[in-house]
């Protein structure tokens, strides 16, 4: 997906009134305007196409009215929802991925373990993986590395030498990173321009694009664990629940601006 596009959904996400199921709201002919201005308006249609984004004419008015889909919403959101990533159910099972690739392979084994962290499995040693979720949704990635199955073993199942959940959480993800980067983001949060500040429009843009660069660092590094699986001093549901709060205010201010958006 184009950067604009990217943009373009982000700025509809926090403009909504609701994030899960955003709601109908009447964008009038400014709106339209203002997409069109900046190259939006080809890329709106798009989006309806696609799915993401749909549209009506209200009954006894003139306006069209747009909202994300549940499916713009989660691409608004880079195609992860902490909250339904928090709700969903764990079937108490551990998916192992251990691997023994050979050291004249040593591209091949950076690849592998590039390819983990991004599917945001945790890591219990160098060449040993886990997961609460099912590996199917990496089963295609393992397949382009082209593993040599005699160097890989996937393993589902629980384990049994009187490793505690928490014990094995702590040592696969490093929550104190993870939370080192929600600080990181939480103050940023707090830097968001007034409605009365000097030159609005170019402050505020360049405030969500360093939100959206510092929510992703977060993203990249946290797993989003089924709540049960939640380490006591995890800060993510927090950050998240704050997160949500201020881009409600930030909303506001790009919905009155209809500022210039476009990416450079």
């Amino acid at each position: 997906m184009k950067p604009k596009t990217k943009l373009l959904l982000y700025h509809l996400m926090w403009s909504a009134e609701a994030m899960t199921r955003p709601t109908y709201r009447t964008l009038s002919g400014s709106f339209e305007s203002w997409a069109y201005q900046n190259g939006f308006l080809q890329r709106i249609h798009a989006l309806e196409k696609a799915d993401l984004l749909e549209s009506r004419i209200e009954e006894g008015s003139l306006d069209r009215v747009y909202r994300l889909t549940q499916k713009g919403a989660l691409k608004a959101l880079d195609g992860r929802n902490p909250e339904i990533q928090w709700s969903r159910e764990w079937d108490g099972k551990w998916r192992f991925i251990l691997f023994d690739v050979p050291e004249n392979r040593r591209p091949l084994r950076s690849q592998l373990r590039q390819t983990l962290q991004k599917a945001h499995f945790g890591c219990l040693q160098k060449s040993v993986w886990l997961s609460p979720d099912p590996t199917d949704h990496i089963h295609d990635e393992l397949a382009r590395l082209k593993v040599d199955a005699s160097t890989l073993t996937l393993i589902e199942g629980r384990p049994c030498g009187g490793e505690s959940v928490m014990d094995l959480v702590s040592s696969a993800w490093s929550f104190n990173e993870i939370n080192r980067r929600y600080k990181q983001h939480q103050q940023h949060l707090t830097r968001l321009p007034s409605a009365q500040a000097s030159d609005l429009p170019s402050k505020l843009k360049q405030w969500t694009e360093m939100e959206r660069l510092l929510w992703a660092t977060c993203m990249q590094k946290d797993p989003l664990l089924p709540e049960e699986l939640l380490p006591k001093y995890y800060d993510g549901r927090k950050a998240w629940e704050h997160r949500v709060k201020i881009m409600r205010k930030a909303g506001t201010l790009m919905r009155k601006l209809h500022f210039d958006y476009s990416a450079k």
